[in-house]
């Protein structure tokens, strides 16, 4: 499940014109990355690492995924990526869309709903 975490951090991390400006022939092999230790606690400075992409995963995962909103170009670039990932490595993938910043109770019940599902993350 830890590679499936850093997949969706690393997908996250893209700009959206990488995101965009590759075909499936040309796909990236791999990223160089920030991390932050520990995450989300405001870290002035942040470790480099290089983040090799799965050439195909050890079992047909299932993923269920809730995002904000598809409103803008950042969360639509977000989808993007999730669902291309997911049918490079043939994964089953769910992805919901709460409709908003301001439906934050909407997208707990959908993380709610994926953790009663049969799924791996």
């Amino acid at each position: 499940m830890r590679s499936i975490a850093l997949l969706f951090i690393a997908l996250l991390s893209l700009p959206a014109g990488h995101v965009f400006a590759h075909s499936h022939a040309d796909a990236i092999d791999n990223l160089e990355i920030d991390i932050w230790e520990p995450p989300f606690q405001g870290a002035d400075k942040a470790r480099s690492a290089s983040y090799t992409f799965l050439d195909k995963p050890a079992k047909k995962w299932r993923i269920c995924a809730s995002i904000p909103h598809l409103k803008d170009a950042y969360w639509l670039a977000v989808n993007y990526g999730l669902v291309h990932r997911a049918s490079v490595l043939a994964l089953k993938m769910e992805i919901f869309s709460a409709g908003g910043y301001d439906k934050l109770e909407r997208q707990r019940q959908h993380l709610e709903d994926c953790l009663r599902k049969d799924v791996d993350a």
